[in-house]
This record gives structure tokens, C-alpha cells and sequence, in this order.
């Protein structure tokens, strides 16, 4: 296996998509209460199937998995080939005390760190873990000079981040703020980490940027050189993007007459691992997704679900196009 190290993608534009992979029992745990993995994480069939389905949309040159440790795992091997392999070192410390973040919102910060440091120097479309299904495009070429970012459904109102997909052309300003905030945040051991979920926090960081900015722009109107603003050539897709909540959709509802229309411009969904605003992994649908994962060892076993989950893994990794999905999502 070659480990790129060093990516040039200043000699030409390459269709350039970054994967992150941190597995949980990698994260140390930290607190009194925490146990550390007795089992390893398993790199699963649906994670293959997800790269696929990415693959097959953006018709990448390149594909890079940015990783801590090497995924483990069989459906890991049959997927390897794609992809070049860059080793990276944990991007923060969490070493502050009193308060300690748990394991899980440890793991989603440095998931979405290292996304954003891959972005902020090679650019591409980028994925904070294998877990996202790519449909069908959103309308913005890789090679265009923009970020493109996604929001979360929220039921109080609030903005909140889409960070399971970004893209970025490479040294955007915005990309460096949000990073930059982040790791601020954490080292400064912020209130609002342990008392939000991470989309909540870099929504209100987005948001006041934003609001800043455009105050600034409205008390400077009368000023004839143009100023700059990080939030240039930012584009924040609506909530119905990508079905983030999808989750129970796709495991039990069925591709018939009654789902039509159900997706309208959702071009992907996100297989949730853990339940960030319940606090736990020890929900019905994680525990079915989880149990299936371990049951159903055979591709075939997969396909031939008669759910949604089901049509959308015959979409993503046969060869010819399915018109099944058509009616869901047109």
C-alpha cells in the first residue's frame, strides 16, 4: 500500500475527494466514567457501499482517506484500491480540565478538524467520515472556486451546520476561520461543546461571522473600495440537502406510491452512528442498523432488502442506473 503523503494539486485541477476515518476505540478515553473499546471498529459493508455511491456521483480523479489508524475490516479490502492513504496525528489535544468532552464528541472534533485541514490546503469535496450516501450532484462542479456547505434540519429554530460534506477550493478563508474557532474552542475548554452538539456550535460561529460582517459592510456602504468578507463566495445549501435525519426512513420505509416525492431535492442521506442530541448510541434505530451490520454479511443480503436502505445500496453499487428511486426523490 502506497501512503501519499504530499498531494500537488496546484499543476492542474483534479477532481479531488477526501475521506476521514477515525475510529472510536482509537479516541483515549479520558474520564472517570468512560471505558475504553474492548472491540475494534469494523470498517462495514455500508461504508463500501458509500464509497461507491460518492464515487459513481463526482466521478473523482483522486480519492483520499486521511486516517489515524487503517480501517479494519474485509469490506475495508475491497475498497482500499480506491483510495490513496494519508496518515495524520490527532489534530487537538483535549487535555483541559475540569470538564471533559465524552468520547464521542471528542471523536466528531477531530473528524471535522481534519476535514477542514485537508480542504484548507489540497481543496476538493470532503467527507468527515465514510458514512454518507451521494445520490445524485448538488449543482456545484468540483472545480468551482466556492464553498459549499449544507444546512441541519432543527426543530428550535436554530442554524446549525450540515458537517458531514463540505467543499472547498483549497486556503479559503472560511474553511480557516472554522477551524481556527474550533480548536480555540477547545483549547479554551468552551461551555458551549459540552452543552451543544457540534453543528449547533459552528452554526452560531457561522452565523455571528456572518451578522459581523454584514453589519460591517452596511456602517462601511459609503466607503468606494469594496472590502473582502471571509464569507465570499460561501454558499449555505437548505436543509432538505441531505436527509441527515434519514436514519429511520431508510430502514423501515418501503419504495412504493406512498413515499413519492418524500426526498424532493435531498441528494444524499447520513448513517448515523450515535444519537448527539439523546446522547447515546442505544437508540431503536442505531441498535437495527448496528444488529443488521452484524447479521447481514453478504452484498446479496443487502440488495435484496425491500426498504429504502435497500433500493438505495442496488443504486449505488450495481452497474446500471435504477429508475426504483425516481419517484421518491423527483
Amino acid at each position: 500500500m502506497k501512503n501519499t503523503s504530499v498531494l500537488d494539486t496546484r499543476r492542474r485541477k483534479i477532481r479531488l475527494v477526501h475521506f476521514v476515518h477515525v475510529a472510536l476505540d482509537v479516541v483515549p478515553a479520558e474520564d472517570d466514567g468512560e471505558q475504553q473499546e474492548e472491540t475494534k471498529e469494523q470498517f462495514t459493508y455500508l461504508q463500501f457501499a458509500a464509497v461507491q455511491s460518492i464515487k459513481r456521483v463526482l466521478e473523482p480523479d483522486t480519492m483520499m482517506m486521511h486516517y489515524l489508524e487503517i480501517p479494519r475490516g474485509v469490506w475495508y479490502t475491497q475498497c482500499q484500491r480506491h483510495l490513496g492513504l494519508h496518515q495524520v496525528l490527532p489534530p487537538v489535544s483535549f487535555d483541559t480540565r475540569p470538564l471533559t468532552l465524552n468520547r464521542q464528541k471528542r471523536r466528531r472534533i477531530m473528524q471535522v478538524l481534519i476535514m477542514l485541514r485537508m480542504l484548507k490546503k489540497h481543496g476538493g469535496v470532503a467527507f468527515s467520515d465514510f458514512n454518507t450516501f451521494l445520490l445524485r450532484r448538488i449543482n456545484v462542479e468540483l472545480e468551482e472556486e466556492m464553498v459549499v456547505a449544507s444546512q441541519m434540519r432543527s426543530n428550535r429554530g436554530t442554524f446549525r451546520m450540515g458537517l458531514h460534506m463540505m467543499q472547498s477550493p483549497p486556503g479559503h478563508p472560511f474553511v480557516e476561520y472554522l477551524e481556527r474557532k474550533i480548536v480555540e474552542m477547545v483549547e479554551n475548554n468552551d461551555v458551549k461543546l459540552h452543552e451543544l452538539e457540534l453543528d449547533q456550535v459552528v452554526g452560531q460561529v457561522v452565523l455571528e461571522k456572518y451578522l459581523e460582517e454584514h453589519h460591517r459592510a452596511e456602517s462601511g456602504a459609503n466607503v468606494t473600495k469594496p472590502q473582502s468578507s471571509i464569507m465570499d463566495g460561501v454558499v449555505i445549501g437548505t436543509s432538505n440537502l441531505f436527509a441527515f435525519d434519514g436514519l429511520h426512513d431508510l430502514l423501515s420505509a418501503k419504495v412504493e406510491p406512498s413515499l413519492a416525492g418524500k426526498f424532493r431535492d435531498v441528494a444524499g442521506f447520513h448513517i448515523d452512528t450515535y444519537d448527539f442530541e439523546k446522547k447515546t448510541a442505544d437508540t431503536e434505530d442505531i441498535r437495527t442498523i448496528e444488529r443488521m451490520q452484524e447479521e447481514l454479511t453478504l452484498a446479496s443480503e443487502w440488495k435484496s432488502l425491500d426498504t429504502l436502505l435497500g433500493a438505495v445500496v442496488r443504486l449505488v453499487v450495481t452497474a446500471n442506473t435504477s429508475a426504483e428511486l425516481e419517484p421518491v426523490f423527483t
